[in-house]
Formats: structure tokens, sequence, C-alpha cells
């Protein structure tokens, strides 16, 4: 019968085109999910470069400021080297004035003035340095400052000033000396040899 014919035609091409189109949508989810997979794949990727890219920047700046106060603490060390020098003569001028009782008539001592800008423009990026060296520079690097000079209406008298310069010498002898080792640590950070240690033990 034609009309039986005809049914069953349209019955079969419905069901072949629900196929396709169950196959077309089962394919478009595949595809949709790979992409998605895909997108997550390059997301994690870039935010990997994104993390390297962040530590070498961190590596580049640690470096800089390593040299940078390497060298500021070097050249600390030859400014305390010579206060201590000079503070060591002075208490030798004054043990002589003492002895041959030459009266003083002193009435304002000056001492030398430090300053560390690199330290103090990297204070907020000393953590990158580790805790130990960083607590290291901070106590040698933050002596570093404007002396204020000692005046009086009277003559100093000698003995008060072998005190002062005598102090001085001790203070000055003793900075350049934890200078000298704070940048050791710093050249040993910065070559990857061993750390001597650090000034607090």
């Amino acid at each position: 019968d034609a009309g039986i014919a005809t049914l069953l035609g349209a019955v079969v091409g419905l069901a072949i085109v629900g196929f396709q189109a169950r196959a077309g949508f089962n394919n478009l989810v595949r595809s949709q999910e790979n992409q998605a997979a895909l997108d997550r794949e390059a997301r994690e990727h870039q935010q990997r470069l994104d993390l390297e890219r962040a530590d070498r920047q961190i590596e580049r700046e640690r470096k800089v400021m390593l040299a940078a106060l390497s060298a500021e603490l070097s050249a600390l060390y030859e400014e305390a080297h010579e206060a201590h020098v000079m503070a060591y003569l002075m208490t030798e001028v004054c043990k002589k004035a003492t002895k041959s009782g030459v009266p003083s008539t002193t009435k304002k001592l000056q001492f030398m003035s430090f300053k560390a800008p690199v330290f103090q423009a990297n204070i907020s990026k000393l953590g990158l340095l580790g805790a130990s060296i960083a607590g290291d520079v901070i106590k040698v690097a933050s002596k570093a400052k404007e002396a204020t000079p000692l005046t009086s209406d009277q003559p100093f008298s000698n003995d008060l000033m072998l005190t002062i310069y005598k102090g001085n010498d001790e203070a000055m002898t003793e900075w350049r000396d934890d200078l000298k080792h704070v940048v050791q640590r710093l050249q040993a950070l910065d070559q990857g040899t061993p750390d001597p240690g650090t000034l607090w033990s």
C-alpha cells in the first residue's frame, strides 16, 4: 500500500534525523568539553609563565639589591675605619694634653656623619635576603646617621674628651668589624658560598 510505504518512509526518515541529531549533539558536547579542557590548560600554562616571570623579576631585584647593599656597606666600612683612626688619634692627643697639663679650649666636639641611602630605599625589600641576613643588615646600616655635635659653654676637660673619644673609638671599631662581617654574608649569599653566620650568634 502506497500510504503505508509513505508512513514507513517518514518514520525511518525521522529516526535517521533523530539519530543524526543525537550524534551531532554528542559531538557538540564533546567538542565543548575538549575546548573547555584546552582553555583550562591554556590558563594554567599562562599562570605558570606569569609565576616564573615574577620569580625571575624577584631574583633580578634581589641580585641588584645584594650588589648595591654590599657596595654601600663596604663604603661604610671604610668610613667607620677612618672614624676609628681619627678617634684613636684624638685619644692620644688628650692623653698627652692631660700629662703635660695643657688646658683644653675645646667647646665643640664634631664626629663623622654616615649615610646609607641604598639601605633606606630598600627597607621594604630586605625580606628577599632572608630573615637572618636582613636582620644583620638592619643592625649595621641603621647606625649610619647624621652626627650631632657636642657643645659646651665651658671648654671640655681633657679627661672628659679622652673618655668621649675613647668611647667613640670603641664604637667605631665594633661597627667597622660588624660591617665587614655583614658584607661577607652578602657576598656569600650572592656567590653561593658558606654563610659565616649571624652577628647575633
